[in-house]
């Protein structure tokens, strides 16, 4: 697909259309989303606060779980002309036993006076996977990382963390039951922009291949 004819499919860099004043983006870890992120900021003019309910990026200190997500909440409604991130497993650490209905409505009140709704998937599974250990190995999740030449990967941790991967993505599904949303793929996005490249990630030496459900696939039902 070449970057013009995604710039019409996608509409977000045809300056004929008007620019969303604010977006929630909703994905998984490791799908390019800080990539995509930067990209979708330049392409529309806007603030980006990352991701809203991030203790290492916004410091819980000594509030709840519930106070905390709730200060974030009244930060976001805050601005405008602004984007943000939102992983559904903060909520789910934050909140002890929260299920998917509280949830959903954690998401609703950030959804709340947004003209878009992104959902964000990576199309290379198999990539997913391997950036996600490695990250959770060496604890660094920026893109920007050293190659360590020591980093082992065992079939038995691709396997649980295939099947951790695909849990994020159906929970992040059951969101966009209640909170329809546009569905992008990263890897379309960022096409033939400067973050299209990914320098740092990791080589599959093992020829590891994620092989459980096709995440796109679930993203276009």
């Amino acid at each position: 697909m070449s970057a013009i004819i995604r710039r019409k499919m996608i509409g977000y860099r045809n300056s004929r259309i008007k620019r969303p004043k604010k977006t929630v983006i909703i994905s998984t870890p490791r799908s390019a989303s800080q990539h995509f992120c930067r990209q979708y900021k330049i392409d529309n003019k806007i603030k980006n606060l990352g991701e809203l309910l991030n203790p290492r990026l916004y410091p819980q200190k000594q509030l709840t779980g519930e106070q905390y997500i709730q200060q974030q909440i009244d930060l976001w409604y805050n601005y405008d002309n602004t984007m943000c991130k939102i992983f559904p497993f903060h909520i789910t650490n934050l909140i002890n036993n929260c299920d998917q209905q509280q949830l959903t409505e954690y998401c609703k009140q950030i959804a709340e006076g947004c003209d878009k709704i992104v959902y964000l998937y990576r199309r290379d599974t198999t990539r997913q996977v391997i950036s996600s250990i490695i990250s959770e190995k060496t604890d660094v999740w920026k893109p920007k990382r050293s190659k360590p030449d020591d980093i082992n990967i065992t079939p038995a941790q691709f396997e649980r963390y295939s099947m951790s991967i695909l849990r994020n993505h159906k929970q992040v599904l059951e969101i966009k039951k209640q909170l329809p949303g546009v569905s992008i793929c990263s890897e379309d996005y960022l096409q033939g922009s400067q973050f299209q490249k990914y320098k740092h990630q990791y080589e599959n030496n093992d020829n590891y291949c994620y092989n459980l459900e096709n995440i796109e696939q679930l993203y276009k039902l």
